[in-house]
């Protein structure tokens, strides 16, 4: 089983980070209180704790950002004395809405962004007009993202709510993040993450046409990478950190078929089969990198090769970076259907809707509609599907990607056009 030590993760705020972890008569109340969150959230899975650091790290920041000149805000404790205010603040920047005029006091310095544990600019874009003005522009996230920031937020604030064990006492005396935190149920949000079958026939287009209007290796290694990305995020169902992180020997023959070892959540490891298209793209890919034969058991290359050396110490993609090919695929198939330069036999409403999937569309998208392809088809079961997507129980399957009814009545619907045929005489 792979693990990651949370104690040296370089996505840690530079405060937090060893030997800052050993706790000092210096310790600021945040620090001392980040410490004991992350004391917890060390346990989980690494990808979850990814997340939580780089969430709380932009919080941080923001937070420094707008109270660094406020006489009535200590810096030690900027993350205790939060308010609603702040996190309503915090919402409207993340998704872009912050006013203009603010845009430049949401620029951080490079001394503040590695304090924080940040790699790049959180919140806004500077750069430089024709004319040599100094121009800033936000950098706006998806609703859902913003969403899980919040979530994120309200999970570190309902840690700190709860008295500690030693001292009895509470870091904060309530949750800023609980009013402005958005209900969503989870099983209603899956069919907005579906996309129909003909984008996932432009996205594959695209990649073709990249590969064959390259014109360095370099171009064409970045479309053999993001044709076998497409492959994997439909064949395995899996999550972009669990794709992240497969390296080579993940991929190994049992004597009976080809497997793959996929991470899940909680550091929990998981065996499936994969099928014979899957290594087909696997095997096409490796070609393309200039590597030869099937994946060893001691290969511990990735199965995603970054192309610069200095992308990754490690050589695996960040998860971002992973993020940021589909959609840039996914933008420029959008793109090129508007254009009705690919997939011509398509109606005017079935491109328009294509095309609206495709720049809406994430890596996450294609667990969803995969799993719904294979389950409304007959494919796959919902049991074995449920097994692929790694669920705990079919019923959480079923409540998620499973939507029969929705099926029968367009079927239904789409038959009782024939009613308003004219009938001859």
């Amino acid at each position: 089983m792979r693990l990651i030590a949370p104690t040296q993760d370089s996505a840690w705020p530079l405060a937090l980070q060893a030997p800052s972890l050993r706790s000092s008569d210096a310790d600021t109340m945040d620090r001392a209180a980040l410490r004991r969150w992350i004391s917890i959230a060390a346990h989980r899975n690494p990808n979850t704790l990814r997340s939580y650091s780089g969430e709380v790290s932009r919080f941080w920041c923001f937070l420094h950002l707008v109270h660094a000149a406020s006489p009535h805000r200590l810096q030690e404790t900027l993350l205790r004395d939060a308010t609603e205010a702040d996190v309503a603040a915090y919402e409207s920047i993340l998704l872009g809405k912050a006013p203009e005029r603010i845009w430049c006091q949401l620029y951080a310095e490079a001394s503040l962004l590695e304090f924080c544990g940040l790699k790049r600019q959180p919140f806004v874009q500077r750069h430089a007009s024709e004319d040599g003005v100094t121009l800033f522009t936000p950098i706006a996230l998806k609703p859902a993202s913003v969403n899980q920031a919040l979530n994120i937020l309200h999970a570190l604030y309902a840690f700190w709510m709860v008295p500690d064990a030693q001292s009895r006492q509470s870091y904060v005396g309530a949750n800023p993040v609980r009013r402005l935190k958005r209900a969503t149920v989870r099983a209603q949000r899956q069919t907005g993450r579906l996309f129909p079958q003909d984008a996932l026939h432009a996205m594959m287009l695209v990649c073709d046409e990249m590969d064959g209007a390259a014109k360095t290796q370099a171009d064409k290694m970045m479309a053999a990478r993001r044709r076998w990305l497409l492959c994997l995020l439909f064949g395995l169902w899996a999550r972009r950190a669990e794709i992240a992180s497969l390296q080579m020997k993940d991929f190994f023959f049992d004597g009976k078929g080809w497997r793959v070892r996929l991470l899940r959540k909680g550091n929990r490891e998981q065996e499936l089969p994969v099928a014979g298209w899957i290594m087909d793209a696997l095997m096409s890919y490796r070609a393309s990198m200039g590597i030869s034969g099937f994946p060893g058991p001691q290969e511990d290359r990735p199965a995603l090769l970054a192309l610069r050396s200095s992308q990754e110490d490690s050589g695996h993609l960040d998860p971002s970076t992973l993020y940021r090919d589909v959609v840039a695929v996914a933008r420029q198939a959008a793109q090129r259907v508007r254009e009705s330069s690919l997939l011509e036999a398509l109606s005017v409403w079935q491109r328009e809707h294509t095309a609206k999937a495709l720049e809406a569309l994430s890596p996450h998208w294609f667990r969803h509609t995969a799993a719904s392809m294979a389950i409304e088809s007959g494919a796959l079961s919902l049991e074995n599907a449920s097994r692929v997507l790694g669920h705990s129980s079919s019923v959480v399957t079923a409540a998620m990607y499973y939507h029969p009814d929705d099926k029968r009545v367009a079927d239904g619907l789409q038959k009782m056009g024939a009613m308003m045929q004219a009938q001859p005489a």
